[in-house]
């Protein structure tokens, strides 16, 4: 019963991580090393899906109440709180840092070359926020026609993905 508790636990968590900027949901799945079960199920294979029933079940259950329940709690802090509510979240990113490298490394001690997937990844991250002025919406993909229908797609599927990748959020 334990094991159900702590799924439902790792599911909210999960929920919670995917609501919060900054915060990678993926990363949670890591750190409670249930990456593996959650991606062997998304992946659709149903082998793992039959080994893992249970503990998607209450998993999802959590999840859902996480992504659900926290998105109103986020809302009220941003409204009410918004420097102190971006501070706390600036430094739950810096504060997984050492564990992020520590899980990194675990498997094979660190190389220059290693830099280079970090490297590229902060230079996305860098250009997509200096993208950000340029709105969406008063593009020619509005939220009418196909072209918008194919841009709410794209944008959620990179969303869903996101919500996967350890350190992407």
């Amino acid at each position: 019963m334990l094991q159900y508790l702590l799924a439902a636990v790792y599911g909210l968590v999960f929920g919670i991580a995917n609501i919060i900027p900054g915060v990678s949901g993926g990363t949670m799945l890591v750190v409670f090393g249930c990456y593996d079960k959650v991606c062997g199920a998304l992946s659709l294979n149903l082998k793992e899906i039959k080994k893992n029933i249970v503990f998607l079940i209450f998993f999802g259950i959590g999840a859902v109440i996480g992504l659900l329940g926290f998105s109103y709690v986020i809302t009220w802090l941003f409204d009410n709180f918004p420097t102190e509510t971006y501070m706390f979240f600036m430094g739950l990113i810096v504060g997984s840092a050492p564990l992020i490298i520590r899980n990194a490394t675990v498997k094979e001690k660190f190389r220059p070359i290693c830099a280079v997937p970090f490297v590229l990844a902060l230079a996305l991250v860098v250009g997509l926020t200096m993208l950000e002025q340029f709105s969406v919406t008063s593009s020619a993909a509005s939220a009418e026609g196909i072209g918008g229908m194919i841009m709410y797609l794209a944008a959620g599927f990179l969303a869903a993905v996101a919500m996967i990748i350890p350190g992407v959020s």
